[in-house]
């Protein structure tokens, strides 16, 4: 059916904690209906866990570091991490924040997951209503247009805790990286991984 996918990278315990429980979370939906579901951690040596007894996908420090606009932005690891999941798994992919755990089988996310449908996992307020208002000079900077995409105060921004897509919408990666850069360009903007993944 698919493969959840958690990231693991740096020196906090906190992570490992976080994604033990949201592994127990969807597991305890699993043991009785496996439904062909993988779950892969993606992690550099460090952090492997062979005590979790999942796949893993070890990546370097090298490209921990590429990931993040070489150290600048770290969020921006998650959307590099899925586009090499889907190049290497050539299956559905939900991506997991280890913050997040299941209230329900992992099943009925991945039957929202097919082409042209991908998956975030919830929406949030308009760039307008955010109270830092952090996006008046990103929206008045970009002429409406973030690559080819429609931007103004009045997007609504997903939350990216889980990105579920399928291998052919792959090359939308390309796009959310290319904006999420464009994004930082502009103004370093915390939750530009967020947008670009909404646009």
């Amino acid at each position: 059916m698919g493969a959840i996918v958690y990231l693991v990278y740096g020196d906090d315990e906190r992570f490992h904690l976080e994604l033990t429980f949201s592994m127990a979370s969807a597991l305890k939906f699993m043991k009785d209906d496996p439904a062909g579901i993988r779950i892969v951690l993606v992690c550099d040596e460090a952090n492997a866990r062979p005590d979790l007894g999942v796949e893993h996908i070890i990546i370097s420090k090298d490209e921990i570091r590429s990931w993040q606009f070489e150290g600048q932005y770290n969020h921006a690891i998650k959307p590099h991490v899925v586009q090499h999941a889907l190049h290497r798994l050539q299956e559905k992919v939900a991506f997991v924040d280890t913050d997040t755990f299941f209230i329900a089988h992992p099943k009925s996310m991945f039957d929202r997951i097919g082409k042209g449908r991908t998956l975030l996992c919830s929406e949030e307020a308009t760039l307008a209503e955010d109270p830092e208002k952090k996006w008046i000079k990103t929206t008045e900077t970009t002429s409406e247009l973030l690559g080819r995409y429609p931007i103004s105060l009045s997007t609504r921004m997903n939350n990216s805790g889980v990105i579920g897509i399928d291998p052919a919408d792959a090359a939308l990666l390309v796009d959310v990286i290319g904006v999420m850069r464009e994004l930082r360009s502009i103004d370093s903007v915390f939750t530009a991984e967020q947008l670009a993944a909404t646009i």
